[in-house]
Parts: structure tokens; C-alpha cells; sequence
């Protein structure tokens, strides 16, 4: 009996030793070593599969970019299969990583001391925040924001859309000819940041809207109209000047005004990319929480106009149009 009660227990052992030796069907341990991971050094890796069910979208014409918060982004190609792999350093967080075969996904804010194994559905589901911007001449912007203004600042008008998924809130605005963290190496001269909008208002409500030809004590028999009524440019200013804290909610889009002071603007403003790219920074605010995006936005080849409209579409969203000309 002892013999069988041994043979019973030696068999109970060598099934419980199977049993802990191989994983449960379903619960294999994930690793990077099948994946194309040697293009970045690191102690840390993002790797997955990407899958597209589109038709027409092939994945080996596709993209991962690894973005962290202060840093210069990291780019890998993807296999034809949707492998991909990323390696980098524990360091600060992934502020974001998109997947890109001509449309955007992306997965946000993400730790960056820690590995992560992510597979992901093309869904173009990537914050977006964009716009355009225009230099508008003196001989647009004067009627309206008065000569006095256009003589001392260069005026521009920036188009900003928000299709997030969230309320955009501005944090900072300014032209810079290099990335933020160069120009803070290079020095101020490398960035231009525009006026404060209460001062271009100051300007304009000093001006006088026109000249007295035939005057009798207080009584004007002949005067020259030389533009707005200063008080209506000064409202037009406070109206449609961008400022940090503005708000753009989600699936809208604003027509704005800035500023730069001619005496810090190069010769050629005029032309396209002189005063650099415009660099707009904003907190996307959502039920989740808080993250912040930017967008850089070059000028377009042409010149714009002060003068805009709101319109709505089918589905009830109020859009700002920039008249381009």
C-alpha cells in the first residue's frame, strides 16, 4: 500500500510541475525579440501589431512615431504584417504615439518608465489642431483697425480648427524659425512673440477718424473722412485679436488676429516663411482629463482679409471662415 501511495504522489507531483511549467492557453508572455526593434537604443520598448480594416491601406506603407513631452519624436516603419517596435530610455512620459497610413491614430499619454505592449486598430481617431495663417497689408487692414495701427504693427490673421475631441484652450502663440528647444539654446532673436492685443487697442483709440478742413468753434462744416471711428476698431481688436486663455471648442474653428511690432520683423515680411512658422500651444480639455497639444502652421502664398463671417453647417456647427484672396 506504502509502494502505491508513492506512485500516486510521484504522479500528483509530475502533473503539478506540467501544469506550472506551461502557461495557460491564452496567457503567453509577449515579447519584442520577433519584433523589428533595433533602430533606437533603450532599456524600455512600445511594441504591437498594427491592423487596418480598410480597404486599400497597406500597412507596410505605414508609420509608428513615438512622441515624448519636451523631446524630438521617434519614427519606425511597420512590417507588412503590422509589427512594430520602438525601443527608448525611461525617461518623461509618451505624450503621444500615432499610427500613420495617411490617416492618423493615436494612443495619448503614456508612461514613459515603463514598457508597453500595444496592438491598434487604424480608426483615424488622432487629435487634430491646425489652421493657416495670412500677412494682411495696410491697404486691407487700415479701414478697419485704423492707419495708426498698421504704421506701428504688422497684422496677420490665423485660422485655427479644432477637431480634437475636446475644448482647446490657448497657452502660448509665437513665430519661431527653429523647434522650441533650439531657439531657447539660440536665443531670443529666433522668436518673435506677437503684441499684446490691449496695447494694438490703446493705438487705435488714440487715433482721430478724420480732419477738419472748415471749422466754426465746435461746428465742422468740411472734414476728410481718414478711417474707422476709433472706438469701432478698438471694439474690432477686443472682438477678434487672439489671446492666450481663448477657447475653441470641439469641431469649431476661429478666425483671429495678431500683431508683431514692425520694428522686431525682418525686411522681407512680407514674403511667405520670413517671420518664421507660427507655433500655437493649447490644453485639450476632456472628460478624462487635461493634455496639451501644438500645432506649427506656416503662412499661405497670399494675403488675406480682416473681414470674415460665421456660417452653420448640417449638423448644427458653427464654422468661422478666414476670406482668402
Amino acid at each position: 500500500m506504502s509502494f502505491s501511495m508513492g506512485r500516486t504522489l510521484l504522479l500528483l507531483l509530475g502533473i503539478s510541475l506540467l501544469t506550472v511549467a506551461r502557461p495557460a492557453i491564452g496567457q503567453e508572455k509577449i515579447t519584442p525579440e520577433d519584433y523589428p526593434c533595433d533602430k533606437y537604443k533603450g532599456d524600455l520598448v512600445v511594441f504591437g501589431r498594427l491592423t487596418a480594416t480598410k480597404p486599400g491601406v497597406h500597412l507596410d506603407q505605414a508609420h509608428v512615431k513615438l512622441k515624448r513631452t519636451g523631446g524630438d519624436a521617434l519614427t519606425v516603419d511597420v512590417e507588412k504584417d503590422g509589427r512594430y517596435c520602438i525601443r527608448y530610455p525611461s525617461g518623461p512620459d509618451i505624450e503621444r504615439l500615432s499610427f500613420e497610413a495617411g490617416e492618423i491614430t493615436c494612443v495619448e499619454q503614456i508612461s514613459g518608465s515603463h514598457s508597453h505592449y500595444i496592438n491598434k486598430v487604424l480608426d483615424n481617431n488622432c487629435a487634430q489642431f491646425g489652421g493657416s495663417f495670412t500677412s494682411l497689408g495696410p491697404n486691407t487692414a487700415a479701414p478697419v483697425l485704423t492707419a495708426g495701427v498698421t504704421k506701428k504693427f504688422g497684422v496677420l490673421q490665423v485660422v485655427l480648427w479644432n477637431t480634437s475631441g475636446g475644448t482647446l484652450q490657448i497657452v502660448s502663440f509665437q513665430f519661431e524659425h527653429q523647434t522650441a528647444k533650439q531657439a531657447q539654446s539660440a536665443g531670443a532673436s529666433d522668436v518673435i512673440v506677437p503684441v499684446d492685443p490691449d496695447m494694438v487697442e490703446l493705438v487705435a483709440a488714440r487715433q482721430k477718424s478724420s480732419v477738419c478742413l472748415l471749422c466754426v468753434g465746435p461746428v465742422i462744416l468740411v472734414q476728410i473722412p481718414l478711417h474707422a471711428h476709433a472706438s469701432d476698431a478698438e471694439a474690432y481688436i477686443r472682438s477678434h485679436a487672439l489671446r492666450v486663455n481663448d477657447i475653441i471648442p470641439d469641431g469649431q474653428s476661429a478666425a483671429k488676429l495678431i500683431f508683431v511690432d514692425k520694428s522686431k520683423m525682418p525686411v522681407d515680411a512680407s514674403q511667405p516663411g520670413a517671420l518664421g512658422t507660427l507655433v500655437i500651444r493649447a490644453t485639450k480639455w476632456t472628460k478624462a482629463g487635461e493634455s496639451t497639444l501644438s500645432t506649427t502652421i506656416s503662412a499661405e502664398n497670399s494675403a488675406g482679409s480682416v473681414f470674415h463671417s460665421g456660417e452653420r453647417d448640417s449638423e448644427g456647427v458653427t464654422t468661422t471662415v478666414a476670406q482668402v484672396k
